[in-house]
């Protein structure tokens, strides 16, 4: 099986806006385990792929977002993936991760 597992940008409030970035553990965790399983596993790491572009976040005035846009992280996605997961890890993040979502399972899914 094909597994492709995404860390989605993140999310920040202006007035606290930081640098300081974590490596996405939970998912990290997640592929070599399916590894060991011998699942074939792709990670997106779509902060990690663009730790320095910052831009606000169009739907809510006060965030903004680091790393990659949605669709450079789309275009990073195997069309050819059996399963996929996206990381939330906190419930401020899952508008944005609901954003990102829909135009994930038009382009993949179809």
């Amino acid at each position: 099986m094909k597994l492709t597992l995404v860390q989605p940008p993140a999310m920040m409030a202006v007035d606290s806006y930081s640098t300081i970035t974590q490596p996405p553990l939970g998912v990290a965790y997640l592929a070599a385990y399916a590894g060991r399983l011998c699942h074939e596993v792709h990670v997106v790491d779509g902060v990690g792929a663009a730790v320095k572009s910052i831009r606000p976040w169009r739907q809510r005035k006060k965030r903004l977002i680091q790393g990659l846009s949605f669709e450079q992280l789309i275009d990073r996605i195997p069309r050819d993936s059996d399963v996929m997961g996206i990381s939330c890890m906190f419930t401020h993040a899952w508008p944005m991760v609901r954003e990102l979502m829909l135009p994930v399972a038009s382009e993949i899914v179809g």
